[in-house]
């Protein structure tokens, strides 16, 4: 199930992320927050798009299929410190008609402005996932508060997210002096 509850990440993110919104409704750039924390089973079923597992190992069968390159728990947004974006990609239309790509659906000469929304987020303090080199995903803000993924998700394994959470408490703080 999809989760775009502010109140379900780590609250020093939420704040981070309502601000980037600010920004972004500021502007009128028409982005919304479309995921954010992702429970294991939701991290699975994202990435078991396009593979099979096979012997106990992953196989890329469609690759044009494949949302996300992180197994469970190896992505930030099992941690309640990553949000997906997306914009409304036709707005003569009741309700959010989620747009990934490059071009409003309404009007395809219309490019959307990831660029300009990727920008917002780094002004916030949130890693943008447009400038990934190896895999970019323009739709992702993240924020791992001095950790890194193998260590979150190894104190997952011993405390917990509330570990994890207490974890960047400690070196948050560290990093921000």
């Amino acid at each position: 199930m999809i989760d775009n509850d502010l109140s379900h990440l780590y609250p020093p993110f939420a704040e981070q992320v309502q601000r980037f919104l600010y920004k972004v409704n500021s502007e009128g750039l028409g982005a919304h927050v479309f995921e954010g924390f992702r429970p294991m089973e939701r991290e699975l079923e994202l990435y078991a798009k396009g593979r099979v597992c096979k012997d106990g190992k992953w196989i890329i069968i469609h690759p044009e299929l494949v949302v996300t390159r992180a197994f469970p728990g190896f992505g930030l947004h099992a941690y309640g410190v990553a949000i997906d974006m997306a914009f409304d990609g036709n707005h003569q239309k009741q309700g959010a008609q989620w747009a990934w790509t490059d071009l409003d659906t309404f009007n395809p000469a219309r490019p959307l402005p990831w660029s300009r929304l990727g920008q917002l987020g780094e002004l916030v303090g949130m890693e943008w996932g447009g400038r990934w080199t190896t895999y970019p995903e323009l739709p992702t803000f993240q924020n791992g508060f001095g950790l890194r993924v193998h260590q979150m998700y190894d104190i997952l394994q011993a405390e917990g997210l509330q570990g994890v959470w207490k974890a960047f408490d400690k070196f948050g703080r560290r990093a921000a002096a």
